[in-house]
């Protein structure tokens, strides 16, 4: 037997047996990691795609695409541009406010595991 097929014997064997789950620590890490990552993700998708859609609006304007005062054209094509340059650093800000909310419970998760991995 080589050892792809030891391995895999092996993970049938852990999914069968009681004490081959994974350990309700390691998924509950995995899902506080998720819970502090996952909202400044979506929110960055959601202000970048809405500045992109503002500043080529803005730009359809301005080029005579769309026959509204080429001065609001400039308008939506400037907050546009504030809201995809500012998306990145107030992403990274919220994430840092969330990891420090969230740090002492993601330490006594990791030391609990290293612990007993050790």
């Amino acid at each position: 037997m080589d050892a792809r097929e030891r391995n895999y014997v092996e993970s049938v064997r852990k999914a069968y047996s009681p004490e081959g789950k994974e350990d309700d620590r390691y998924v509950e890490l995995r899902k506080l990691e998720k819970k502090i990552k996952r909202p400044i993700e979506i929110l960055g998708f959601f202000l970048g795609i809405v500045g992109v859609l503002l500043f080529g609006f803005g730009l359809c304007i301005c080029l005579g695409a769309v026959e509204i005062d080429i001065a609001i054209g400039i308008v939506l094509g400037l907050v546009g541009l504030a809201v995809v340059i500012v998306n990145y650093p107030f992403g990274r800000h919220l994430l840092e406010r969330r990891k420090k909310r969230y740090a002492k419970e993601v330490l006594d998760l990791t030391d609990s595991l290293l612990n007993i991995k050790e």
